[in-house]
């Protein structure tokens, strides 16, 4: 394979990879009502009254909004040409997972691959606390009965049931390919940069040719068809 297809061809897988991951969370939030903001999220996570879909629903919804406002701002500093000098693409001088929890402020308007990672293990983490709480507590409502009341909150529980692994999954998929973005768009550039000078290149070619074939083959009384 020339190099010209490996690049094509990782490029095109690299951004297959982000196409399928980022639009399985806008293929998910299309089905949910409304924008929450963070506040809003919490509230309903420990909301009595809430069902174990709308946790679902709302986490995902909320890790949706922060990756689509977290690429939006990098693809803005990725076309800029020199944008590995914007101090908010490159990690915070420092900052480590283990001192992190202390200077979260570092990774505000932040682009890097760790500040976005941390940022998105918080929502995941405050989601896993939201749903050990929802599994302890007895689902809000009034019911006939106790066993009706203890068979919805079995109901509920079921529904819970491995979201806290599902949950981790597509978190670690959603950084992996926002990090593939992060690296593989900047080759893009590049590669659209070379596309049209070879381009360029072809048609200037083309015009010396098509001059160079209206030159005779032989010179008029001279006595040799080649230079000497």
């Amino acid at each position: 394979m020339s190099v010209k297809k490996h690049i094509i061809v990782t490029l095109l897988s690299c951004f297959l990879t982000i196409f399928m991951v980022f639009g399985g969370y806008n293929l998910y939030a299309q089905n949910m009502a409304g924008d929450m903001e963070h506040d809003e999220v919490l509230e309903l996570y420990y909301a009595q009254s809430s069902e174990a879909y709308e946790l679902i629903d709302a986490y995902h919804n909320s890790m949706n909004k922060f990756f689509n406002e977290k690429i939006k701002k990098l693809h803005g500093i990725l076309k800029d040409e020199n944008f590995h000098e914007n101090p908010a693409f490159a990690s915070p001088s420092g900052l480590t997972a283990v001192n992190y929890p202390e200077n979260k402020d570092k990774c505000e308007g932040n682009v890097s691959t760790f500040c976005v990672g941390m940022e998105a293990l918080d929502l995941y983490i405050e989601y896993v606390k939201a749903l050990e709480y929802k599994r302890e507590i007895l689902p809000g409502g009034e019911y006939k009965s106790r066993p009706d009341l203890i068979a919805k909150w079995s109901q509920q529980n079921a529904e819970l049931q491995g979201e806290d692994e599902i949950a981790e999954k597509t978190m670690l998929a959603a950084v992996a390919a926002y990090d593939e973005y992060r690296l593989a768009f900047p080759i893009h550039q590049k590669f659209e940069t070379l596309i049209g000078s070879l381009i360029q290149y072809r048609i200037q070619l083309g015009k010396i040719r098509k001059e160079a074939s209206e030159f005779p083959l032989r010179f008029v009384d001279a006595t040799s068809d080649s230079c000497q």
